[in-house]
């Protein structure tokens, strides 16, 4: 069962490829999409699907705005700008 995925410092990959994980792994309680510099609004939200999510990393995600994180089970956030 997964339960980590470190995305970080990931390019070149779209909202789809995210909304997989967030929907078939539902135990996943930690993603990090830390430097992860061509996330867009769209993959940011496929996160929210992750029900079961504690914490979540997006630090210098830059691309990303206020986007609802709808993780009821959400813990920890990073969202450092720098």
């Amino acid at each position: 069962m997964l339960r980590f995925v470190d995305l970080s410092r990931s390019k070149f990959f779209i909202h789809v490829g995210l909304s997989s994980p967030a929907t078939n792994y539902p135990n996943l309680v930690h993603i990090d999409l830390s430097n992860a510099t061509e996330m867009r609004d769209p993959a940011a939200a496929s996160i929210a699907e992750a029900k079961n999510l504690e914490r979540l990393l997006l630090a210098r995600c830059k691309g990303i705005t206020d986007t609802r994180i709808g993780c009821r089970k959400l813990r920890s956030i990073n969202l450092e700008r720098w």
